[in-house]
């Protein structure tokens, strides 16, 4: 069983009624199974019903055990709903997710603080070391509770206008690629991309399709002294539209 411990760092807290709360400065920390820490909960202030209050300048740290500090993910937003029967929190404003792999952020959001989902329904982008992408809507899992440092951000699905670039692999065959959809996967390191696609070399255009629908990004590390030539025909059967754990 989960505890949950809420502690209330008091500069000014006015209860208008019974089920009701004003207050500023709060911090909340849940503990998993084996009494280690998994998540702490800040906000500079709260009010509104107790079980939905509107938390303002609001963050989350994820806590793993491979983090020099503990925190392996952190999730941002100036102003969002908190459903605390649900663990929910959403918002029509801007939030994002921090981890040591990249970045995601967008605007309109609910994410789900136990089961490590978050949708964006507009304004996405990810960023990392590898690639940015960008698109307008999106659904991501991500996985805290491994205690890794590394992988935190485990899939993403984006739809709409999706534009990915700078991509630092070889077997990328583009600088810049446009879709309608693609989807991101921890667990294979790819990105697949709905075919046809639009996609820019040394500022030349060219459209790429695949027989199976989708074109690859593999975004493993090259082999040392082993660069293949890229392969815009690459595809994969497992690349669908949709989320799934």
């Amino acid at each position: 069983m989960r505890v949950f411990i809420l502690f209330i760092l008091v500069t000014s807290v006015v209860c208008a009624s019974e089920n009701a709360i004003s207050a500023t400065g709060l911090r909340a920390s849940s503990f998993g199974d084996d009494g280690r820490l998994s998540r702490v909960f800040t906000a500079q202030s709260a009010s509104g019903p107790f079980a939905s209050p509107v938390v303002r300048a609001g963050r989350v740290e994820f806590y793993g055990k491979e983090a020099p500090n503990g925190v392996v993910a952190a999730l941002e937003w100036e102003e969002a709903k908190y459903l605390k029967s649900e663990e929910v929190i959403t918002g029509d404003g801007s939030i994002q997710l921090t981890t040591e792999d990249g970045i995601v952020s967008g605007k309109g959001f609910r994410c789900e603080l136990d089961t490590e989902r978050l949708e964006l329904r507009s304004s996405v982008s990810y960023k990392t070391n590898a690639f940015r992408m960008t698109g307008e809507q999106a659904k991501i899992e991500f996985e805290t509770k491994r205690g890794k440092r590394t992988d935190v951000i485990r899939h993403i699905a984006v739809v709409g206008n999706i534009v990915i670039e700078q991509t630092a692999t070889a077997k990328a065959p583009f600088d810049r690629a446009e879709s309608t959809f693609a989807r991101y996967s921890a667990d294979e390191s790819k990105v697949f991309l709905k075919a046809p696609i639009s996609a820019w070399r040394k500022g030349q255009r060219s459209v790429i399709d695949a027989a199976s629908g989708f074109v690859e990004i593999d975004l493993k590390e090259q082999a040392p002294n082993k660069a293949p030539e890229p392969t815009p025909g690459a595809v994969t059967p497992r690349a669908t539209e949709g989320t799934s754990r």
